[in-house]
C-alpha cells in the first residue's frame, strides 16, 4: 500500500520565498477561522501535517482537484499564519522501503 505525500521542495521553497518584506505583515489568525475561510473560499482541506521543531503545526491544504494550495503554521497557542500558497499542487504516490528479511 503506498502513502501519498505532498511535493515537500515545494513545501520548502515555499517557505523560503515567504519570509515578510521590510513593512509587509503575515496574515495570522485563530486557526478555526483560517481553515473555515480556505474551505469557504478555495475549497481546500488540509492534505499533509507535520510538527515543526518548536511545536508548531506546519499543514498543506489542498484543493480537490490541485488548482490551489496553502501553507500555513499553526503555534500552540491556536494561531495560525499563512507562509505560502500557491496552484497547481501534485500529490506524488510514495512506495514504502521495503524491510530487511
Amino acid at each position: 500500500m503506498s502513502r501519498y505525500v505532498g511535493l515537500i521542495v515545494a513545501m520548502g521553497l515555499g517557505m523560503a520565498a515567504t519570509v515578510p518584506a521590510f513593512g509587509q505583515t503575515q496574515t495570522c489568525m485563530k486557526r478555526v477561522d483560517l481553515v473555515r475561510q480556505l474551505a469557504d473560499r478555495y475549497q481546500e482541506a488540509q492534505a499533509a501535517l507535520g510538527v515543526a521543531d518548536n511545536g508548531a503545526a506546519v499543514e498543506v491544504f489542498v484543493n480537490p482537484d490541485g488548482g490551489t494550495w496553502t501553507l500555513t503554521m499553526t503555534m500552540p497557542n491556536g494561531v495560525s499564519c499563512l507562509l505560502a500558497t500557491g496552484e497547481h499542487w501534485e500529490t506524488l504516490a510514495r512506495a514504502l522501503p521495503e524491510r530487511p528479511a
